[in-house]
């Protein structure tokens, strides 16, 4: 891994390195200090997003294959359902409100 203008570099080898390791593309990727769908399109040279590979599928090459390279480049972001410091907030507000 080499640091460039605090950017990450990384080869194929250590993508493929860390993929035997770790067994999926994002710890793998998260190992090495990048985002999956780089790591994924360091180790097999295709874009995550499908864009310019008219035929993706079956040609992921190695480590896992993922159900959608798609989620490598936009993984689901973090939704918690509840937020003990809001819930406070809001309780304080409501008996402010309800005196």
């Amino acid at each position: 891994m080499n640091e460039s203008q605090g950017e990450v570099v990384v080869t194929r080898e250590q993508v493929l390195e860390a993929l035997r390791a770790e067994h999926s593309w994002e710890v793998a990727a998260q190992t090495l200090g990048v985002k999956p769908g780089l790591a994924f399109m360091v180790a097999t040279g295709l874009p995550a997003d499908g864009s310019g590979v008219p035929e993706l599928e079956g040609r992921t090459g190695p480590g896992p294959a993922p159900s959608s390279p798609q989620s490598l480049v936009n993984p689901r972001a973090h939704n918690p359902l509840r937020n003990e410091l809001i819930e406070a907030w809001v309780r304080g507000r409501a008996a402010r409100e309800l005196r």
